[in-house]
């Protein structure tokens, strides 16, 4: 294809693009539609949940992973794990059960929250935790309130244009 008719092309997609970006300002998705690329959107983690139990593995990684990094400083992240899953194989029955007992106990505490969560609805909030769902209501109160905005100002523009067409051909200014 010769560069004449290629830019034809090309100035009939610059075009369809900009009327493509004006109608989009001012598109409103009906209600019930996913806003995005069509992708599952991952469930938000409600904040005043209780934190999961740990493993037995991970009670030991907890103990023993300054150890491996005091002896070890050059590993890496993933060194430092495949030590410790190292360390774990060899470790003694003992010592296995004392975290298996702290991995129960734990286990027990996160079913126990777990229920009184479901039962009362929530568990009293951490000042973090409180702290970042302040602010989401808050992004939230602004949203609502900017689309408000929007929506009123778009109001005002047709009340404008429907009281000067109404069909009796004068300007309604000059009367």
């Amino acid at each position: 294809m010769v560069d004449k008719e290629k830019k034809r092309f090309h100035e009939m997609a610059e075009k369809d693009k900009q009327r493509y970006e004006t109608e989009m300002q001012n598109y409103v998705p009906p209600k019930g539609t996913v806003v995005g690329r069509g992708k599952k959107r991952k469930q938000i983690k409600d904040p005043n949940a209780p934190k999961r139990s740990l493993s037995a593995f991970f009670w030991f990684c907890n103990d023993e992973r300054n150890k491996v990094k005091a002896l070890n400083p050059e590993f890496g992240v993933g060194d430092i794990a495949k030590e410790l899953g190292r360390k774990w194989s060899d470790v003694d029955p003992e010592v296995k059960q004392k975290y298996e007992s702290m991995a129960e106990r734990d286990k027990a505490r996160y079913e126990r929250e777990m229920t009184e969560y479901k039962t009362s609805g929530k568990i009293a909030m951490s000042a973090p935790s409180m702290q970042a769902s302040i602010q989401a209501q808050a992004q939230a109160v602004q949203k609502a309130a900017l689309l408000a905005a929007a929506a009123q100002q778009q109001q005002h523009q047709l009340d404008e244009q429907h009281d000067d067409d109404d069909g009796d051909g004068d300007d309604d200014e000059n009367q």
